[in-house]
């Protein structure tokens, strides 16, 4: 800390153009958490106020998920269904700049503060689908409610699609399975579901676990902490999950609990990986550190992270690219995971 203080005096006396020491520190800390933390980072007072807002269930901004990959590069992924439909974004298009600022290098929750802003305010985005040239969209900022399920009853099938885990998504789960009937088998869509709330994944994971079913474990500096389902399960209907390659974080620990348990089967992808959890530390003047504190280790006691969690059954490409609101590509679906069941009806209840 003596070195650190000399290295601030000198710069301040010598530089040619030094930066105040409170930026300086700032500049610091953040550097030094990234650099030992690929998911760590500092907030100043101002941008963690902001973050607080923007988890709050209503907010204005833009119904999409900012996600950044290890190399700095920062991928856009629609919250619901409807969402963006009209602004020319895809699931998956790299955000190249916000208002003609580029993103590269900056703290992924300062791009999200530059993206929110007051209701009916409009904010230009630079995207990228793939290797094609750059383009610039438009989208109005609006008070946002987001929720995280779409579903759809059929004859056969209750299925539904988990967005995100929030903290109303196991209320919401609750409730949609009070819709299903004995002789449906559950899917649960987790495609895209690059994560959420962690204590939202494992409430929702003990809706469908017997009392004392290991959900996680949670590996920390200062020990290991068992995570187990404490309820009844509130249905006994066979699940499917179906999971892609950007199925990561709270989404892979719901996946986990549930397969590991024997209490669903997977189909789709291999998982992201992401079996590391972080939150946040306030410091003294309202800024904050976000660090990884705990790996997290799923039931069968072989950790994930950078691996991912393989499915029971691989799906090709064009059927895990697919819409299964299709009854068609649902039957394709069950034909594979469940080959003995019958054919789904073409009637749809939603």
């Amino acid at each position: 800390m003596a070195l650190f203080q000399e290295a601030i005096l000198k710069i301040r006396s010598e530089a040619l153009l030094p930066s105040s020491p409170n930026r300086t520190v700032q500049e610091a800390t953040r550097a030094y958490v990234q650099s030992i933390d690929e998911y760590g980072d500092y907030l100043t007072a101002k941008e963690y106020t902001a973050y607080k807002k923007s988890t709050t269930y209503k907010y204005s901004g833009i119904s999409l998920e900012l996600r950044e990959k290890i190399d700095g590069r920062f991928f856009l992924y629609p919250l619901t269904e409807n969402s963006l439909k009209n602004s020319g974004i895809k699931s998956g298009d790299e955000l190249i700049a916000v208002n003609g600022f580029p993103v590269y290098g900056k703290s992924l929750f300062v791009i999200g503060t530059e993206i929110r802003g007051e209701n009916k305010t409009w904010v230009q985005l630079t995207v990228k689908t793939g290797d094609n040239i750059p383009r610039i969209v438009s989208v109005q900022r609006k008070p946002t409610e987001n929720n995280p399920l779409t579903e759809i009853n059929t004859s056969k099938a209750y299925y539904v699609k988990i967005i995100r885990f929030t903290r109303d998504t196991p209320m919401l789960l609750r409730k949609s399975m009070l819709r299903v009937n004995k002789s449906q088998t559950i899917i649960f869509d987790l495609r895209h579901n690059t994560g959420g709330s962690l204590p939202a994944a494992n409430q929702s994971a003990d809706l469908f676990l017997m009392p004392g079913s290991r959900i996680y474990q949670l590996r920390t500096r200062n020990g290991v902490q068992n995570i187990n389902s404490t309820s009844l399960p509130i249905a006994d209907n066979p699940i499917i999950i179906i999971q892609d390659k950007e199925t990561a974080s709270a989404a892979e620990v719901f996946i986990a609990a549930l397969v590991q348990n024997e209490r669903a089967t997977s189909a789709g992808k291999t998982t992201f990986g992401k079996g590391r959890a972080q939150r946040f530390f306030e410091l003294h003047d309202g800024s904050a550190l976000l660090l990884t504190y705990s790996e997290i280790i799923p039931p069968g006691e072989q950790g994930y992270h950078g691996k991912g969690l393989t499915p029971h059954f691989t799906l090709p490409d064009d059927l895990v690219n697919s819409d299964f609101r299709n009854i068609f590509r649902l039957n394709q679906l069950l034909r594979i995971v469940m080959p003995d069941s019958n054919n789904l009806k073409s009637e749809v209840r939603q």
